[in-house]
C-alpha cells in the first residue's frame, strides 16, 4: 500500500477551490449530453424497427409504418418508416443494378408529386446499405421537401421519410431518424 501524500496548498488557492469545482460541475452538466437529449426525445417503435422522435410530436401508426408530427403546427412536417416486403431477399453484391432500380423509383415518385429530384446518393444506415433522395414538389399553396431513405435488408426495404417547408431549414427531427434508426 502507497502512502497518502499531502498536497500544500498556498491559503489563497485553497479558498478559491471548491468555488472552481462548482463551476466546473455546473457546466459539465450543461448542454449536449446524451441524456438531456434522450430526456426530450420519445422511442418510436414499428415492426422490427425503432427510432427517436421529439418528445411533443404526435406518432401514428399502421401494421407497416409508424409516423412523428409536430403537433398541429407546420402541418407539414413529418418523419415516417415504412416497412414494404421484398419479393426476393436482398444480395449486397446485386447494390449497383438495385441503386438504379431505386433511382428510377425515385424519379418516378418525384414525377407523381409534380416535383423533382433535387439530389440523391448512396448512404449507409444502422449497417444497412441505401439511397437517399430529396424531393422537392408543391402541395396546394405549401412548397416542400421531402427526403426519403431506402434501406434493404433481406426480404425487408425500408423508407425512412422525412418532409418539410421549403423555405424552412432541415427540421432537427430528420437527423435524429437518421441517426436514432434501430433494426430489432
Amino acid at each position: 500500500m502507497v502512502p497518502r501524500q499531502r498536497v500544500y496548498l498556498p491559503p489563497s488557492l485553497s479558498r478559491l477551490l471548491p468555488a472552481a469545482l462548482l463551476v466546473a460541475l455546473a457546466v459539465a452538466g450543461c448542454g449536449g449530453s446524451g441524456a438531456t437529449r434522450e430526456a426530450r426525445t420519445q422511442l418510436v417503435a414499428g415492426p422490427g424497427f425503432s427510432f427517436q422522435a421529439p418528445l411533443d410530436w404526435e406518432r401514428a401508426r399502421t401494421s407497416r409504418s409508424v409516423s412523428a408530427k409536430p403537433p398541429r403546427r407546420r402541418a407539414e412536417e413529418l418523419v415516417s418508416v415504412t416497412t414494404f416486403p421484398l419479393v426476393k431477399p436482398f444480395r449486397p453484391r446485386l447494390w449497383p443494378q438495385v441503386a438504379r432500380e431505386l433511382d428510377r423509383l425515385a424519379d418516378r415518385l418525384s414525377r407523381q408529386l409534380g416535383g423533382m429530384v433535387e439530389a440523391s446518393g448512396t448512404v449507409r444506415i444502422a449497417g444497412l446499405p441505401g439511397r437517399r433522395y430529396d424531393i422537392s414538389y408543391s402541395r396546394g399553396d405549401a412548397r416542400l421537401r421531402q427526403r426519403i431513405v431506402f434501406l434493404l435488408r433481406r426480404r425487408t426495404e425500408y423508407q425512412l421519410l422525412c418532409r418539410w417547408r421549403q423555405d424552412e431549414a432541415e427540421p432537427a427531427a430528420c437527423r435524429l431518424l437518421v441517426e436514432s434508426f434501430r433494426l430489432r
